[in-house]
């Protein structure tokens, strides 16, 4: 329910020339949220680690039910609780706005240079229509349907990062012990997510969106195949650096590709409508975890892990490989979208005839 609403608020609080940028911010500060939250979790449980809970000396936990004590994962929840106590106020001061910007030709007339851009900003009303009118409007957009087979499309891509929370730590304990560092080579991921989304959005932010989601992808299927070559922690951590700098690519890219093809006013109806499908994804990719872990790479007996990071690999590979074949279809434009590029500043017309050229 969140991450839609804050896209949504995103975009209306910036111009499309900045929009990129913003979006990378956005998902810099995910990923600090990601990076913070492991050691403030260790902290909370070594803290407390004595109260709520006491354990003897056979293991078995014994409940104290008389005494109320402030247990380490009682305590992690209270932080949750403040945190969010915190972003509701701030939330009570957000208000409802979008940034109108203003037509080049208008500023020619108020004395300023062709090349010079600006905004204003103007209240936002949500459009008030039945659920019914809204799904049959937005069914009938054919960019809408495009965006679907985006989505869809790199659904594979970003499965990846289920097996990197859920396949690969358990690969590491079962091939290289108990005593594998994989707490810190998975925050290799976050650490160079907050490191590489700023400049590589800030160096791209005039490129078209779906040209990094497609670039990108390459880089982070290409990724898994490091564990296909190799079963060492090197090649663990040269799969986190090379997922990483791939989704520091296109990952961000997709929430700004996701607000430049909706009409304004049905962000969320996109957002919510093309969500299901990961959603529905992320059951079976967990289901395909625990499968390949049993059979190619289980706690005792023979293992054969590079088999299974090869059918990940594949499985992986096809996203990018189906962007490249249906490329010609999903980067065309609606003639709405090439009216609103040719009034935008003359920097950008570079982009939209290379865009029509493509097509």
């Amino acid at each position: 329910m969140v991450i839609p609403v804050l896209t949504v608020g995103i975009r209306r609080y910036t111009t499309e020339a900045n929009r990129g940028f913003a979006f990378g911010l956005f998902y810099v500060i995910m990923n600090i949220g990601a990076l913070l939250s492991g050691p403030i979790v260790d902290i909370c449980t070594i803290l407390y680690k004595e109260g709520g809970n006491k354990q003897d000396e056979d293991d078995t936990e014994i409940n104290t039910y008389n005494d109320w004590e402030l247990s380490g994962y009682r305590l992690v929840i209270l932080v949750g609780i403040v945190t969010n106590v915190v972003a509701c106020i701030v939330s009570l001061n957000i208000k409802e706005i979008s940034i109108v910007e203003i037509p080049e030709n208008n500023n020619e007339s108020q004395g300023y240079p062709s090349s010079h851009q600006s905004s204003t900003l103007k209240s936002f009303q949500p459009t008030k229509e039945s659920t019914i009118e809204i799904l049959k409007e937005t069914l009938r957009t054919k960019s809408f349907w495009r965006f679907s087979a985006v989505c869809v499309i790199t659904l594979n891509v970003r499965m990846i990062f289920r097996h990197l929370d859920a396949t690969l730590p358990k690969y590491m304990v079962r091939e290289f012990g108990e005593n594998v560092p994989k707490g810190t080579i998975y925050s290799i991921n976050p650490a160079l997510i907050i490191i590489l989304v700023p400049l590589i959005t800030a160096a791209t932010t005039e490129v078209d969106p779906l040209i990094m989601i497609h670039h990108g992808s390459y880089i982070s299927a290409a990724s898994v195949f490091a564990l296909v070559f190799s079963t060492s922690i090197p090649s663990c951590i040269i799969f986190v650096v090379f997922l990483s700098i791939g989704e520091a690519i296109w990952s961000p890219r997709l929430y700004d590709y996701s607000m430049k093809v909706c009409k304004e006013g049905r962000e969320g109806t996109y957002m919510a409508l093309n969500s299901a499908p990961l959603f529905a994804a992320k059951l079976p990719v967990g289901f395909m975890s625990g499968y390949l872990l049993q059979k190619y790479c289980p706690q005792d007996g023979p293992r054969e892990s590079k088999i299974m990071w090869l059918i990940i690999g594949l499985t992986t590979a096809v996203s990018p490989v189906l962007l490249t074949i249906f490329w010609g279809y999903i980067s065309k434009r609606d003639e709405c979208q090439l009216q609103k590029k040719e009034n935008s500043p003359a920097n950008d017309r570079t982009e939209l005839q290379l865009l029509r050229d493509s097509d």
